[in-house]
C-alpha cells in the first residue's frame, strides 16, 4: 500500500507537467560507488574487480516494481556510450516482463562521438554527438510527454546536472561499501577536458521528495 501510494505520487508529478522531464536513476553503495553495479565485466576501468556488487540486494518485486512503473511513464531512454553498449548486448534477447518489453521498444538516444549508424543495432536508437548533446536534451524537455529515463552513464549525468537539465534523481542506496572503484561524483563539477559542458552558473537545488526503506535496517559493525 505504501509503495503504491508513492508510485502514484511520482506518477502525478510527471503528469502535472506538460513537458518531458529528465529522470536519473542510479544504484549506489554506502560509500558512493556507482561503477558496474550489474555485472562482472560491465565496467572494469581502473582494474575494478567487483562488478555486479549490487545484484544480491535487488528485490525483483519491490525494487523491480518501482523501476517498471517509472519506465511505463517514460517516453525515451538516454544513455552514454558505454552504458548503451552494455545494455544493447544484454536486453534485445529478453522479453516477457514490463521493464524488458519497454526498454526494447522505447526510443533510445545514445551520446557518442565514436559510434556509427551501423553500431546502432538496438532499435529504435538515435546517436547524439557530443556537441549536440545538451541542445538535444533541452529540445526533448520542451516536448510533451513523460520521463527521459537515464540509468548508469555517470559522466553524462554529471554534465546534465551541471547544465541544470535534471528534474528528478532516484538513488537506490545499497548496504555495500569499500568495494573500491569509481565513486559517484554526480554532484561534482567534472574538470576533465573531455567533459561535454562546463558549469557556468550555480546548479538548481534539488529537493528530496521522498524516501523508501527496503528490507531490514543495515548496521555497520
Amino acid at each position: 500500500m505504501l509503495l503504491n501510494a508513492r508510485l502514484m505520487h511520482m506518477s502525478m508529478l510527471v503528469k502535472q507537467g506538460e513537458f518531458m522531464k529528465t529522470l536519473i536513476t542510479e544504484f549506489i553503495s554506502l560509500d558512493g560507488v556507482v561503477q558496474a553495479p550489474g555485472g562482472a565485466s560491465e565496467d572494469t576501468d581502473g582494474g575494478f574487480g567487483h562488478g555486479g556488487w549490487s545484484m544480491k540486494y535487488f528485490d525483483p518485486v519491490v525494487m523491480g516494481g518501482i523501476y517498471a512503473e517509472l519506465a511505463a511513464q517514460s517516453d525515451a531512454l538516454l544513455q552514454g556510450r558505454r552504458t548503451h553498449q552494455v545494455s544493447a548486448a544484454a536486453w534485445p534477447g529478453r522479453s516477457g516482463d514490463p521493464f524488458t518489453d519497454w526498454i526494447n521498444r522505447v526510443q533510445k538516444y545514445v551520446v557518442s562521438d565514436t559510434l556509427t549508424d551501423q553500431d546502432a543495432t538496438w532499435n529504435p536508437t538515435a546517436i547524439i554527438r557530443g556537441a549536440d548533446f545538451l541542445p538535444k536534451v533541452s529540445e526533448l524537455r520542451a516536448r510533451p510527454g513523460g520521463y527521459i529515463y537515464v540509468y548508469g552513464s555517470a559522466t553524462m549525468v554529471r554534465s546534465l546536472l551541471a547544465a541544470d537539465l535534471v528534474d528528478e534523481l532516484l538513488l537506490t542506496i545499497e548496504p555495500s561499501s569499500s568495494v573500491g572503484g569509481r565513486r559517484s561524483s554526480l554532484m561534482m563539477e567534472r574538470r576533465s577536458p573531455s567533459c561535454w559542458c562546463r558549469r557556468s552558473k550555480p546548479a538548481r537545488a534539488l529537493r528530496c521528495a521522498d524516501t523508501l526503506e527496503l528490507g531490514s535496517p543495515f548496521c555497520a559493525g
